[in-house]
């Protein structure tokens, strides 16, 4: 009972670190216009980063 516990716990810390880094990752192409800058991306195969 209290390892299925702990794992619930560590699997949970995992997830919400995952969301956290990915959200910190995506929030510039948010702040700077998001559709433009991978449209661009896409087309000239490097964006402004």
């Amino acid at each position: 009972m209290q390892t299925k516990r702990k794992v619930a716990v560590f699997l949970t810390a995992l997830a919400l670190g995952a969301v956290a880094s990915s959200a910190l990752a995506a929030w510039p192409e948010f702040l700077g216009g998001y559709n433009q800058e991978t449209n661009e991306t896409r087309r000239t195969g490097k964006g402004s980063r």
